[in-house]
């Protein structure tokens, strides 16, 4: 799995679709649609060890049904070149509560072993 995200943020890094989009929007439309499927196939690699995130993944990308069960191969069908319209984002939550200090003292003296 973290090689995954770290290939899609390699990947995002270096096509710059951000920049790309004012000269080449075909090209920027192209990235953006392989990180979507990078997102997808993530989600569906990480199903198994954090499944609310990538449930949460997987609603924000407006798949259907549910992630639990799907296989990676699976994710990946389709075109890779492209996102089939419409496939519209709308704002997602955080995936994961924001750990403070105070409780990541207390999750510390929970773990120590003590």
């Amino acid at each position: 799995m973290r090689r995954i995200w770290s290939l899609a943020d390699g990947f995002i890094t270096r096509e710059q679709p951000w920049r790309t989009v004012k000269t080449d929007p075909v090209a920027a439309e192209r990235t953006l649609a392989m990180c979507l499927h990078a997102l997808r196939l993530g989600a569906a690699f990480a199903a198994p060890f954090i499944p609310d995130a990538a449930a949460a993944v997987w609603h924000f990308l407006g798949q259907k049904g549910t992630v639990q069960g799907v296989a990676p191969t699976a994710a990946l069908a389709g075109s890779l070149e492209r996102v089939d319209a419409p496939w519209v984002l709308e704002g997602a939550p955080p995936m994961f509560e924001k750990i403070t200090p105070e409780v990541c003292k207390q999750l510390s003296g929970h773990f120590a072993g003590q």
